[in-house]
């Protein structure tokens, strides 16, 4: 037996030939809230996942350079220079990043009033 053989046509139309209101499935949602846009919020989303991506990239970094030395023997000296090499750049984008945005986030807040 046919795929084709087993779709079973159904008749959703009337009388006249128009859609029958009847015959249509009805799906009731509520009407969507919108709200105006507010680019502060939206910077401080992306400054956030910035913050978060430059920390985890941090993590990784240093989760593979314990996996180094602990699974292929790598010698401290040799990981030493390699991490010189990456861990440098990579601690100072961190640093500068978070500085921002939390300070950033700091002086927010005090302007508004809000501190703790």
């Amino acid at each position: 037996m046919s795929p084709m053989a087993q779709i079973e046509e159904k008749d959703l139309t009337g009388e006249d030939g128009d859609l029958t209101a009847d015959s249509a499935p009805r799906l009731e949602a509520p009407p969507p809230t919108l709200e105006p846009f507010n680019l502060t919020r939206e910077q401080e989303k992306v400054r956030g996942r910035i913050a978060e991506g430059l920390l985890m990239m941090l993590g990784v970094i240093l989760l593979f350079a314990f996996l180094t030395l602990w699974v292929y023997g790598t010698t401290f000296s040799d990981l030493e220079n390699l991490m010189t090499i990456i861990f440098a750049p990579v601690i100072t984008l961190v640093g500068t990043a978070t500085g921002y945005y939390f300070g950033n986030k700091t002086s927010q807040n005090g302007a508004s009033g809000g501190g703790a």
